[in-house]
């Protein structure tokens, strides 16, 4: 849609949003982890159970950690309005965000706690 309306994109990343959940651990060979390989097959979707802080004091719940989240922006990356687009074109844009969040996460993670980590892509 960028390149097909000539719009700009802008990276941007959070900050321990990440943290904010915990995840149930799903034993493998459990009925939880055949229902999720099911899942998976047929959609193509790996979901995950996430758990947070109760309400009134529970230890477990559905409310997020007590976490600090902090967003940053990084500068936009001019896009050139395109009448017709390629895969090729998608990709090579593509790559630029990527790059761009690559360098955003590097430059501002040692202030946020996050110096010894990657950003990593799924």
């Amino acid at each position: 849609m960028a390149l097909k309306h000539g719009t700009s994109i802008v990276p941007v990343l959070s900050f321990g949003e990440n943290e904010s959940y915990d995840q149930v651990t799903i034993k493998p060979g459990g009925i939880l982890h055949q229902i999720r390989q099911v899942i998976r097959a047929l959609f193509g979707l790996y979901f995950f159970i996430p758990c947070g802080k109760g309400f009134l004091g529970l230890e477990h719940g559905i409310l997020p950690n007590a976490i600090a989240i902090t967003t940053v922006v990084g500068a936009p990356l001019k896009v050139d309005k395109q009448e017709t687009t390629t895969i090729e074109d998608v990709d090579k844009l593509h790559l630029e965000y990527i790059n761009a969040l690559r360098r955003l996460f590097e430059a501002n993670k040692s202030h946020y706690g996050y110096g010894n980590r990657e950003l990593t892509f799924l």
